[in-house]
């Protein structure tokens, strides 16, 4: 059978609300002791001497609370300071400071518009006035006073304005004068808190510390963390990012000196807690704790678990305990409340476009490296291009030079040759030419010889051998 009611032990009605009250351990977290020096000091005695009082013996702090506390406190009263600070003076990592210096420079900027335009609208009127003045040519205005009181008109503007800069400009310094007297009576107060710390000896009337743990027992609980981290499994599984060493468990390690204490003491806890991560807060709302959280606790100690932030904690008092506390309180601590998480927003906003910008100047670095060292590996391509080019081109050249030279040793063997065989050839041709010459006259004293002797079988003999090149 579904048991409908067991889904209860994650929420919190009123009765149940009332009951926890009665019988239930306040524990703060860091978080909460430190949003008291937010606070004013109306609202701290509010709490210093109508809330407290009623809970005496019932407010604890694990000791690893104690210690993020007092590392923290002095850092946390001091930071205000610079919020004074931004009031008067620009700062690079807060777009929203410098308020009076941007002011300043608005009025610089104005003045210089101002006096650019100014100028621009009297050499208008000027021109205006000098192209309808002369009778001889168009444009002519028969009115000429109608240019010239628009021209005073305009000089009166000029003169008012400048007039009225000049008021604003002692109005402002007169504010500058006080917002820096204010700004100096705040931080003042800041530094006597920071010497003198009220809030301090307040936490030390009513708050119970426990007791610290052994480095081993840290150890552990480290171990512990990595495998829970891993699986995202609550509380402080946010902190693995934003923190190093130790620090980064320092929410489990509250989460189980919580849990030591109740095992002891057997009591139930309200958990007061100004951290708004989802690592401990229902992801839907601040008004839930992560039911792994609430079951966790009841598993190991057999006690009910919840929490609230500290503004909730100041309203949920003057419900239950039955005290007076003035409206405005109220209203303004859920003002810090809000202006807290602004805050707090920022500061990461602020940690991502620092990590950004060292991202980007650091692959900018990398990235003007590889340029530069691809610069010097073109520069070396060049170089060796070149120097092949100029190795190459002697070659060529020497080759080309070799290659004149035995077409010219060519030529001259050719001229030689030409010349040797043509003697050769000239005497052979010579010498044919006087062989001929004899066949011709052994022909002819042959041909003459048979004719003298009317030898016809030899006359037709030297006739065939003729015929036929034979002689």
């Amino acid at each position: 059978m579904i048991n409908r009611k067991s889904i209860e032990f994650y929420t919190l009605s009123w009765e149940r609300e009332k009951k926890l009250w009665q019988d239930c351990i306040f524990v703060f977290d860091t978080s909460a002791l430190l949003d008291f020096y937010y606070y004013s000091d109306e609202i701290r005695s509010s709490i210093f001497k109508e809330i407290f009082p009623k809970l005496i013996d019932r407010l604890w702090i694990p000791h690893r609370v104690e210690y993020e506390y007092l590392k923290n406190r002095e850092k946390t009263i001091l930071k205000p300071i610079n919020n004074y600070n931004r009031l008067l003076e620009r700062d690079n990592n807060n777009n929203d400071s410098g308020n009076l210096e941007k002011i300043k420079q608005s009025i610089t900027n104005i003045r210089r518009i101002l006096a650019s335009e100014m100028s621009a609208i009297d050499g208008q009127v000027k021109t205006l006035r000098e192209s309808t003045s002369k009778k001889d040519k168009h444009p002519y205005l028969e009115d000429v006073s109608l240019v010239q009181n628009f021209q005073e008109i305009v000089g009166d503007f000029q003169n008012s304005i400048k007039t009225r800069l000049e008021e604003f400009n002692l109005e402002l310094d007169r504010f500058n004068t006080s917002l820096e007297e204010e700004v100096l009576k705040k931080k003042n107060i800041i530094q006597v808190m920071h010497e003198n710390d009220s809030v301090l000896e307040e936490f030390s009337k009513f708050f119970q510390v426990g007791e610290p743990y052994s480095y081993d027992k840290l150890m552990q609980i480290v171990k512990e963390g990595e495998l829970r981290y891993s699986s995202k499994i609550p509380p402080g599984y946010k902190d693995k990012n934003e923190k190093e060493g130790i620090s980064i468990y320092g929410d489990l390690i509250i989460w189980k000196q919580i849990i030591d204490y109740v095992q002891e003491n057997k009591k139930p806890i309200i958990l007061i807690i100004d951290d708004q991560k989802e690592d401990w807060w229902n992801k839907k709302t601040t008004e839930m704790p992560r039911e792994d959280l609430i079951n966790e606790f009841y598993t190991i100690t057999g006690m009910e678990f919840w929490m609230y932030t500290l503004p909730n904690f100041i309203f949920k008092a003057q419900q239950i305990l039955s005290i007076t506390v003035d409206s405005n309180v109220l209203e303004t601590v859920k003002e810090i409340e809000k202006k807290a998480i602004i805050e707090k927003q920022r500061e990461v906003s602020e940690n991502q476009e620092a990590i950004i910008t060292f991202l980007s100047n650091l692959y900018k670095s990398k990235a003007e490296a590889i340029i530069e060292k691809q610069q010097e590996v073109n520069e070396n391509q060049e170089a060796l291009i070149t120097f092949l080019s100029n190795l190459y081109k002697s070659k060529a050249e020497a080759i080309i030079e070799k290659q004149q030279e035995v077409n010219e040793n060519q030529e001259a063997l050719i001229t030689f040759l030409s010349n040797s065989y043509k003697s050769k050839a000239e005497a052979i041709i010579e010498k044919q030419q006087e062989v001929n010459e004899n066949e011709e006259a052994i022909t002819t004293f042959l041909l003459e010889k048979a004719i003298k002797r009317r030898d016809l079988d030899l006359i037709e003999y030297i006739k065939w051998l003729k015929k036929y090149g034979l002689l």
